[in-house]
């Protein structure tokens, strides 16, 4: 699980207001003393998650990024749209490490339901009740329609935001023949591949591209940028252009110990380790150049962009 918001973002994003509203309606609920909301990135490979208690007073909200993999309850909703409810003592043939996360925290109900949207699973939410909860198919069809409801608020919440994307293409200079480029320095310490990560969402949401390709476009970066921060003692330089429809992201490693290093592929159900094959899944292309010590990937712009 990796953190995903750095100190240089001023105010909330869309996606922190879709958060908020959905966090507040979920915590409102009798018996909840927490309440998780997670959106699906990269062919639902990984989650962005955030929590009641990953807030600010501005609006903002930490997030992390969670395996899809995960045997966990909110993976089982937002991945497989499967709603998940019972207490501890249900729950933990099939989910063991969670329920034993929840030693001495007070919980004894956990639920977790998709979020959807026109038959999409869009990602999901969790609830932890500090009481066992009752009602059965009513509870079921209770979570299963707020699940819908805050699909159907995120769903609208990025088609304005891709509406409002040419006017934001326009004020970054982008017409035809345009080649944009950006540059950020991440140095080798923690935290710093949150503050790439926002960098490169920034940039490419003021450049006005679609918000499924900058998702993957994140992703994709976070898994390089990680890399050459976990295989150098040093940082890295990320260089970030879009010439026509290709938008191109390079990580160049500035930690002198040769080029990066690629681990063996774990097995399917490994939590770790599967960055490259995940940038290979999502990319248009990618590469290694170890002579100059950086990876890159491409990706194409879908034709509405």
């Amino acid at each position: 699980m990796t953190s995903a918001r750095p100190a240089d973002r001023a105010g909330p994003s869309a996606l922190d207001r879709v958060a908020q509203r959905a966090l507040e309606r979920l915590v409102a609920l009798p018996d909840v003393t927490r309440a998780g909301f997670a959106v699906s990135e990269g062919g639902r490979r990984q989650l962005l998650f955030t929590a009641t208690d990953r807030g600010d007073e501005g609006g903002s909200f930490e997030w992390c990024r969670i395996d899809a993999a995960w045997e966990v309850p909110l993976n089982g909703a937002a991945r497989d749209g499967e709603l998940v409810a019972g207490t501890l003592e249900e729950l933990e043939p099939r989910f063991p490490s969670f329920v034993g996360g929840q030693a001495d925290t007070g919980i004894r109900y956990v639920a977790a339901a998709p979020v959807s949207y026109d038959g999409e699973h869009l990602g999901g939410f969790v609830l932890y009740f500090d009481r066992v909860q009752q009602g059965g198919p009513q509870l079921v069809a209770g979570l299963v329609d707020l699940g819908r409801s805050i699909g159907k608020d995120l769903a609208t919440t990025r088609h304005e935001q891709r509406r409002r994307a040419p006017a934001r293409a326009a004020r970054a200079g982008r017409g035809p023949g345009a080649v944009l480029s950006a540059s950020h320095e991440m140095p080798g310490e923690p935290g710093a591949v949150g503050h790439a990560r926002r960098f490169l969402r920034t940039v490419l949401e003021d450049w006005g591209l679609d918000a499924g390709l900058v998702g993957d476009a994140v992703l994709c970066l976070d898994e390089l940028a990680t890399n050459a921060l976990v295989h150098t003692h040093g940082g890295c330089r990320v260089h970030v252009t879009l010439a026509g429809r290709v938008l191109r992201v390079r990580v160049a490693d500035h930690g002198g110990l040769g080029p990066i290093r690629v681990a063996p592929t774990p097995p399917e159900t490994a939590a770790h380790g599967r960055g490259l094959e995940i940038v290979g899944a999502l990319a248009s292309r990618s590469g290694r150049d170890p002579v100059e010590c950086l990876a890159w990937f491409e990706l194409d712009l879908p034709e509405r962009t």
